[in-house]
Protein backbone atom coordinates (compact mmCIF):
# COMPACT_ATOMS: atom_id res chain seq x y z
CA UNK A 1 0.00 0.00 0.00
CA UNK A 2 1.22 3.40 0.64
CA UNK A 3 4.98 4.03 1.91
CA UNK A 4 6.37 5.80 4.83
CA UNK A 5 6.94 9.32 2.95
CA UNK A 6 3.27 9.47 1.77
CA UNK A 7 2.16 8.62 5.15
CA UNK A 8 4.63 11.46 6.88
CA UNK A 9 4.17 13.96 4.10
CA UNK A 10 0.20 13.75 4.56
CA UNK A 11 0.61 15.30 8.15
CA UNK A 12 -2.13 12.79 9.42
CA UNK A 13 -1.52 10.91 12.40
CA UNK A 14 -0.18 7.67 12.41
CA UNK A 15 -1.69 4.80 14.60
CA UNK A 16 -0.78 1.29 15.38
CA UNK A 17 -3.73 0.23 15.48
CA UNK A 18 -7.61 0.46 13.77
CA UNK A 19 -9.24 1.81 16.72
CA UNK A 20 -13.12 2.39 15.60
CA UNK A 21 -12.12 3.97 12.29
CA UNK A 22 -12.95 2.06 9.29
CA UNK A 23 -10.51 0.90 5.80
CA UNK A 24 -11.53 2.44 2.30
CA UNK A 25 -13.70 -1.02 1.67
CA UNK A 26 -15.59 -0.37 4.65
CA UNK A 27 -16.70 3.23 3.53
CA UNK A 28 -16.51 3.40 -0.19
CA UNK A 29 -19.86 5.02 -1.57
CA UNK A 30 -20.31 6.83 1.61
CA UNK A 31 -19.21 10.68 1.59
CA UNK A 32 -19.72 11.16 4.98
CA UNK A 33 -16.40 9.74 5.58
CA UNK A 34 -12.63 11.47 5.37
CA UNK A 35 -9.53 10.03 5.63
CA UNK A 36 -8.25 10.68 9.31
CA UNK A 37 -4.69 8.78 9.66
CA UNK A 38 -2.83 6.08 8.66
CA UNK A 39 -2.23 2.81 10.05
CA UNK A 40 1.13 1.26 10.61
CA UNK A 41 1.05 -2.58 9.86
CA UNK A 42 3.89 -4.25 9.46
CA UNK A 43 6.12 -2.24 6.20
CA UNK A 44 2.85 -0.64 5.04
CA UNK A 45 0.40 2.24 6.20
CA UNK A 46 -3.28 1.56 5.58
CA UNK A 47 -5.12 4.86 5.32
CA UNK A 48 -8.04 4.78 7.85
CA UNK A 49 -11.75 6.94 7.33
CA UNK A 50 -13.85 8.41 10.07
CA UNK A 51 -16.69 10.97 10.19
CA UNK A 52 -14.42 13.65 12.05
CA UNK A 53 -11.08 14.63 11.51
CA UNK A 54 -8.60 13.95 14.53
CA UNK A 55 -6.87 17.26 16.22
CA UNK A 56 -3.96 17.30 16.29
CA UNK A 57 -1.41 19.21 18.83
CA UNK A 58 -0.63 23.01 17.74
CA UNK A 59 2.41 25.43 18.31
CA UNK A 60 1.55 28.53 19.16
CA UNK A 61 3.70 31.24 17.84
CA UNK A 62 5.65 31.62 20.73
CA UNK A 63 9.15 30.93 21.01
CA UNK A 64 11.72 31.47 23.94
CA UNK A 65 15.54 31.50 23.51
CA UNK A 66 17.77 31.02 26.26
CA UNK A 67 20.68 33.34 26.59
CA UNK A 68 23.84 31.36 26.77
CA UNK A 69 27.62 32.11 26.73
CA UNK A 70 30.07 31.74 24.11
CA UNK A 71 30.77 28.54 23.47
CA UNK A 72 28.18 26.95 26.10
CA UNK A 73 25.05 24.87 24.67
CA UNK A 74 21.92 27.29 23.88
CA UNK A 75 18.35 25.40 24.30
CA UNK A 76 15.11 26.28 22.13
CA UNK A 77 11.59 26.06 23.93
CA UNK A 78 8.38 25.88 22.55
CA UNK A 79 4.84 25.94 24.05
CA UNK A 80 1.77 23.82 23.12
CA UNK A 81 -1.27 26.17 21.91
CA UNK A 82 -3.42 23.89 24.36
CA UNK A 83 -0.52 25.09 27.44
CA UNK A 84 -0.88 21.09 28.05
CA UNK A 85 2.67 19.21 27.70
CA UNK A 86 5.27 20.30 25.58
CA UNK A 87 6.85 19.18 22.25
CA UNK A 88 9.80 16.13 21.90
CA UNK A 89 13.04 18.02 23.39
CA UNK A 90 15.37 19.64 21.34
CA UNK A 91 18.87 18.77 20.57
CA UNK A 92 21.23 21.04 22.27
CA UNK A 93 23.60 23.26 19.96
CA UNK A 94 26.76 24.75 20.57
CA UNK A 95 27.46 28.32 19.07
Amino acid sequence: MKNELEALASELPILTGKSSYKYLSEVAGNGKYIQVAWQKKNAEYLALYGTQSIKLPQIDNSVEFVDAEEGQSCQVKLKLKNGKGSLSKMPKKKF
